[in-house]
């Protein structure tokens, strides 16, 4: 293997199950000679300019590369071969964050772009330039209290940036000379710094792309009618389900016991994809607020927030695959910040410490002190958002917001095997009807879906064992030290593969003989089929 090797592999991480998939994945051949000469022309220097060049990152889309040409530093991002749709998400990242930039938002600045890999380089990139400042994700639990409630501040005036850019349509934001001629667009009008070769185009949300829906003869935005981004999802899937979906075992491994190891029938979730369209018309609602489209960043979380010294944002980076949608499927609590799962949380009350912290063990200091970090991003992102972000604050208060939210994802997303959750919310969509419609006009009073009571007695149990086996297996990737896919630092692998055998070890001891086979066969933290 040549010195070079380590800039088109993965090296960052090992996983502990299907390894060699996500390596294959992350496979990224290009040539450096090139991409060193892009990146200089790219700030008008040579590229014997070129003084460093070395792996920064890699994520599970893309692989970044910092450069120092004189006295500049330079950030080449290249998108990994299973990224999709390749040259609809480097350009639309790419206007993307001009676009925030000419409202004021501290994206990277773009230096140069190819959306297309026939070049010297041989891959699609994106230059730009190194933003100042920490990795708030590298420092984030070191945070005072008062550290925590300034980030926090910040990121509400910066979505209320986002939020008051006028936009004509729902999709994702491109510049006019990336978009082909046969593509569909809506131009976005004159921006104050006098740019005008924006539009929206094709949404580049990977559900409509991914295994194979980018062949499918659908609309993918952009969306001029707000019904449309309620109901485009839902065909797209229901076109593809009926084309290509075939028996397949869950994704999620530990969900196949629920099916008792069994292939699970797509006839199922094509009846409550139906079942979704024939309801999806009175979700729309009647306030025009909640129907503006807006754009969000698609993945607010610490490690793309770069700050100063002092917790100032100097940067907000990784725009890939944003989105434009109605407000109100935009509309809620980023996964950093949200609590939902506590009941002080949800009632959004001001947390305090227990009378009792300071007689408590340090181990339930410790627990109680966490509890208080989780009640407080909570609380104090929507008082940030109340304070300077209300069109979103209103958007999050009605009761309906989020299980309209639900229906549309569950309905639009690709199916891997569940036949559960988006029958789940229906069934409850049936039972609080009259909260959905809201006193709308023209809706039919009573929900124009049903089922049996047979029906909602086995879906709901089913949901409930889904959910505990969801919490059991959260509980297992923490003591193992995991992500959600596996993956753990190369300084820990040896000891989560330890850590693995023992967790499932115990688990067998627990089982009777007849069981154990199975059991083994379909441990969700060994190498497995995935399709």
């Amino acid at each position: 293997m040549d010195a070079t090797s380590d800039l088109f592999h993965y090296t960052s991480g090992r996983w502990i199950y299907n390894e060699s998939l996500r390596l294959k994945e992350r496979v990224l051949h290009f040539d450096v000679t090139e991409l060193k000469k892009a990146a200089a022309a790219a700030v008008h220097k040579d590229s014997t300019k070129v003084h460093s060049f070395s792996k920064l990152a890699e994520g599970g889309f893309n692989r970044a590369f910092e450069m120092t040409i004189d006295d500049i530093s330079v950030i080449a991002r290249l998108p990994y071969p299973s990224t999709y749709p390749k040259h609809f998400t480097v350009a639309s990242e790419v206007a993307t964050i001009n676009l925030v930039r000419s409202y004021g938002v501290p994206a990277p600045k773009i230096l140069g772009y190819s959306a297309t890999s026939d070049n010297a380089v041989g891959s699609e990139y994106i230059i730009m330039e190194k933003v100042i400042g920490r990795d708030l994700g590298d420092i984030w639990y070191e945070l005072s209290e008062a550290e925590r409630l300034k980030v926090l501040s910040q990121v509400g005036k910066l979505e209320s940036v986002l939020f008051s850019i006028s936009l004509p349509a729902s999709g994702s934001i491109y510049h006019k000379d990336d978009v082909e001629v046969d593509t569909m667009s809506v131009d976005i009008a004159d921006v104050d710094s006098g740019a005008a070769n924006f539009c929206i185009g094709p949404d580049v949300a990977q559900k409509w792309w991914y295994d194979g829906r980018g062949q499918l003869p659908v609309s993918r935005g952009p969306f001029t009618e707000p019904a449309d981004a309620f109901t485009a999802g839902a065909v797209k899937e229901l076109a593809w389900l009926k084309s290509h979906a075939r028996p397949r075992f869950p994704h999620t491994v530990a969900h196949r016991d629920l099916y008792n190891y069994q292939k699970v029938s797509p006839a199922d979730h094509i009846a409550n994809v139906e079942k979704y369209l024939q309801i999806a018309p009175h979700l729309v609602p009647c306030d025009d607020f909640l129907l503006r489209p807006t754009l969000r960043h698609p993945d607010l979380n610490p490690h793309n927030l770069f700050v100063s010294d002092d917790f100032t944002i100097t940067g907000v980076i990784d725009w890939q695959h944003s989105s434009v949608l109605p407000l109100i499927l935009q509309a809620g609590i980023p996964d950093t910040f949200q609590n939902f799962g506590d009941e002080v949380s949800r009632s959004l009350k001001k947390p305090v410490l227990p009378e009792s912290f300071e007689s408590m063990s340090a181990a339930d200091q410790a627990e109680a002190l966490e509890q208080y970090r989780k009640r407080q991003l909570h609380y104090y992102y929507i008082v940030a958002t109340a304070k300077y972000n209300k069109s979103h604050y209103d958007a999050l208060k009605p009761e309906s917001t989020m299980a309209k939210q639900k229906l549309q994802q569950y309905a639009s997303a690709p199916w891997e095997g569940d036949n559960i959750t988006l029958k789940a919310e229906l069934i409850r969509a049936v039972q609080n009807w009259s909260v959905l419609i809201d006193g709308k006009e023209n809706a039919p009073l009573a929900c124009p879906i049903d089922f049996s009571d047979e029906e909602v007695a086995e879906c709901l149990s089913m949901e409930a064992e889904q959910y505990h086996i969801d919490v059991q297996m959260e509980r297992v990737r923490d003591r193992i030290g995991v992500s959600t896919d596996g993956w753990t630092s190369n300084e820990r692998y040896e000891d989560a593969l330890e850590e693995n055998t023992a967790v499932k070890a115990e688990a067998v001891a627990a089982l009777d003989a007849a069981s154990k086979k199975e059991f083994l066969d379909n441990w969700p933290l060994d190498d497995h089929e995935e399709n």
